[in-house]
């Protein structure tokens, strides 16, 4: 299933942007919060906020799991890298597995973040505004016992 990853991955390289790191932070109260469950019911979500730095828009994030199967493990980075975080619906950053990880989604308010300055310009509009995090669909793996098989996906909120 690699083949149609890297194929999602590239019809999505047009939102990415350059991006130069930043000092890191703690996530304040008006972080945007997106996520998504694994089939197996499992959850993965991103805090992230936005500000104006040098006239263009900085992010800030990090990311964490609850009740994470062994077998969804190898894909968080597949997972994390079709992440979006959205500015009054404009993609401003795509690809969010640099970002770290921390104990659980409980944890994210307050948590320390990462942060980078996107190649994004800043627009008047955006001051105040809450980012979105968006992630879309992936079928990640799919095996055929012949009892019906084992398929393993993604789906954003």
């Amino acid at each position: 299933m690699r083949p149609i990853l890297a194929a999602a991955a590239l019809a999505l390289a047009g939102c990415v942007l350059g991006t130069d790191p930043l000092p890191s932070r703690a996530l304040g109260p008006e972080a945007g919060l997106g996520g998504g469950s694994f089939n197996t019911g499992s959850r993965v979500a991103v805090a992230a906020e936005t500000f104006r730095e040098a006239g263009k828009v900085a992010v800030c994030a990090a990311w964490a799991t609850d009740q994470l199967p062994a077998m969804a493990k190898p894909y968080l980075d597949d997972v994390l890298a079709i992440g979006v975080v959205q500015l009054g619906g404009r993609n401003v950053l795509q690809g969010l597995e640099d970002f770290p990880r921390v104990e659980s989604i409980a944890a994210l308010p307050g948590a320390p973040a990462h942060c980078v300055q996107t190649g994004h310009a800043w627009r008047d509009g955006y001051a105040g505004l809450r980012p979105e995090i968006r992630f879309g669909r992936l079928e990640l793996e799919r095996e055929d016992d012949g009892l019906g098989g084992l398929t393993l996906s993604f789906s954003g909120d």
